[in-house]
């Protein structure tokens, strides 16, 4: 499966575990994670069911990585 990705990410696919994972050694994506923990932190049920959960991620000086739930829904960089 090809993704569209911004320059500075890199993504794989775990179709065994169902996660999408993302790597950079750019720190926008230390943003981006803090984005999915807020969202995972809020109290409301149903803005949690509008994102894919954050399983898991790593920050260090020469990278960051954020491993999270799959939505297998259609691309829409696809339609772009």
């Amino acid at each position: 499966m090809k993704f569209i990705t911004r320059d500075y990410n890199s993504i794989s696919l775990n179709p065994a575990e169902g996660t999408l994972t993302k790597t950079s050694t750019n720190s926008k994506l230390i943003d981006e994670m803090t984005y999915f923990q807020e969202i995972s932190s809020q109290t409301d049920p149903y803005l949690k069911l509008l994102y894919p959960r954050l399983i898991s991620f790593e920050t260090t000086e020469e990278f960051c990585r954020m491993e999270m739930e799959y939505y297998p829904f259609k691309n829409l960089g696809n339609y772009i």
